[in-house]
């Protein structure tokens, strides 16, 4: 990433296929598909008859030389290189300096329609699927998802390249709340190790009230729709670059600094008052709009409209 700002990526997307069809189209932003390394698996052999790229509408369309048959189901393979770009979308990079170094950092952002430009994917919201993330990083950063890691390897050509391994999402998941970052960041956990915030080393002091206060916000948003919590973690990010004020994604929700960093006898009173009503704001979204998704954004009142009134 350091230094060509570009990552390598491969998808395996299993598909349950309703009706016959003869086409797959994915969502594709951004990205170079080799159109060579398509493979498509379901017991027949099924090839690629032609490729079509409609760049405006972001659809990588595929014309099989055979129907694929309701009832079954396929997978669909293929390799693709993307770019982590500055805009602060998709998979895109991030900075901060130490000590007068610039430290790199890419950090992810896919609501509404980003997603596309980290993987190929059906990417809608009422399009949901349980994913496996995999991430190969330097051995002096860490990555972090919505999961957390089930497996670490060490890659056999570089060893200074890692393979983080991380747990299959327990419940589908729109592809927009998928979330990725690589890092050298510090984090401050709660005791039982559930919550932790991420920020740059140095401000590890002003994340102790977001530790504090985060599980009394789970707790009350628990008791007000008598539904738990659904995955085994909760990690924060505070990135130095970001577009949005915070992200709801499962598991992995990022903020602006601001709006996540405290520093106590430092920050005013309505800084801390902001955090929390920020931290509470993303966590009604695991009720609303996480696992109650709108099939298309014209549904947005699903995500903020519940939420507001809570």
């Amino acid at each position: 990433m350091e230094t060509t700002f570009q990552f390598e990526g491969r998808v395996d997307i299993l598909i349950n296929v309703t009706e016959n069809t003869d086409r797959i189209t994915l969502h594709a932003d951004d990205l170079d598909i080799d159109d060579e390394t398509i493979h498509i698996q379901g017991g027949t052999e099924v090839s690629v008859v032609t490729v079509t790229r409609d760049t405006i509408r972001h659809f990588y369309d595929l014309k099989l030389n055979q129907e694929l048959l309701a009832g079954r189901s396929y997978r669909i393979l293929l390799f693709y290189k993307g770019y982590h770009r500055e805009d602060m979308a998709g998979f895109y990079r991030s900075y901060y300096y130490k000590n007068a170094e610039k430290r790199w950092l890419a950090s992810s952002q896919f609501q509404p329609t980003s997603a596309r430009r980290a993987f190929p994917c059906f990417d809608e919201p009422g399009l949901k699927a349980k994913f496996r993330v995999t991430i190969g990083r330097t051995n002096d950063t860490h990555a972090l998802s919505n999961m957390p890691v089930q497996s670490t390897t060490i890659d056999e050509l570089e060893p200074n390249i890692e393979w983080d391994n991380f747990q299959e999402t327990p419940m589908p998941i729109s592809t927009y709340l998928i979330a990725f970052i690589v890092s050298d960041f510090a984090n401050l956990s709660s005791s039982d190790g559930f919550y932790s915030t991420w920020q740059r080393a140095d401000a590890i002091s002003q994340a102790q009230y977001s530790i504090d206060v985060s599980p009394l916000i789970m707790k009350s948003l628990e008791n007000f729709t008598e539904l738990d919590y659904f995955l085994p973690k909760m990690d924060q990010v505070a990135v130095p670059d970001f577009s949005a004020g915070a992200m709801e994604n499962w598991g992995l929700v990022t903020y602006r600094e601001q709006y996540i960093l405290h520093e106590e006898g430092v920050s005013t009173s309505i800084n801390k008052q902001n955090v929390a009503t920020i931290i509470a704001h993303e966590f009604a979204h695991k009720w609303f709009g996480n696992l109650v998704s709108p099939t298309w954004w014209r549904y947005t009142w699903l995500n903020e409209g519940y939420r507001k009134i809570l």
